[in-house]
């Protein structure tokens, strides 16, 4: 499973939203989650 399929899981995000990157920082200890829906759908 990618991170992308596990993060959209976890949010429960159903269609049309879908989870396109994750990146960790560990740095900062920050997850940012990049969320996107279809241009045009509400």
């Amino acid at each position: 499973m990618f991170d992308t399929e596990l993060y959209q899981q976890a949010l429960g995000l159903t269609t049309p939203w879908k989870v396109t990157d994750v990146k960790l920082d560990v740095e900062s200890t920050e997850i940012h989650v990049h969320v996107e829906n279809p241009e045009g759908c509400r």
